[in-house]
């Protein structure tokens, strides 16, 4: 992403951010289509995420973290909608793979996971927050945090174990 780009768009050139949006209204997509679930649910809220954006724009902190902060805007829209329209949807879950049980790995819902990474001890809770919900790659959060690769996935593996523990409980 061409960071003059973003800083053009922050300061409301139009041009610039149909430009962004050109970029990354896939990405944008894909995020709302795995917390939403149907094509025309991700349609609704990858809109909606571009509109928040091209509101929020000027709030923006860093023009090169454009691409995660609108990943985050998108899941956010996603999960607005989900809950606006009064349904939980299933979601596989790959931290869940390995339960014994399959049937618990399938019915895990998003809200479950969410309410399961919120309980997380906070250095956990923030990788696995970027890594399995804004599905940033471990390099992005081990720069987005300022640690190292080796103590993000230490931290994500943390975080897996506890959350089958803690959707295993919730399901019994």
């Amino acid at each position: 992403m061409d960071r003059t780009v973003v800083e053009r768009a922050m300061r409301g050139d139009v041009a610039a951010f149909e430009v962004l949006v050109r970029e990354s209204s896939s990405s944008c997509y894909a995020v709302c289509l795995r917390v939403a679930g149907t094509r025309e649910d991700a349609l609704d809220a990858s809109q909606e995420a571009l509109i928040r954006a091209w509101r929020r724009l000027p709030t923006l902190r860093d023009p090169s973290s454009f691409e995660p902060w609108l990943r985050t805007i998108a899941a956010n829209a996603a999960r607005d909608l989900v809950r606006e329209r009064g349904r939980v949807r299933s979601v596989p879950v790959e931290f869940a793979a390995d339960l014994p049980d399959p049937s618990h790995a399938a019915s895990a819902t998003h809200l479950d996971v969410q309410g399961a990474v919120a309980s997380l001890p906070a250095p956990a809770r923030a990788a696995a927050e970027r890594h399995y919900l804004r599905d940033e790659p471990v390099s992005a959060v081990s720069a987005g945090l300022g640690i190292p690769e080796g103590t993000v996935k230490s931290r994500l593996h943390a975080a897996r174990a506890a959350l089958r523990r803690a959707l295993l409980k919730e399901k019994r």
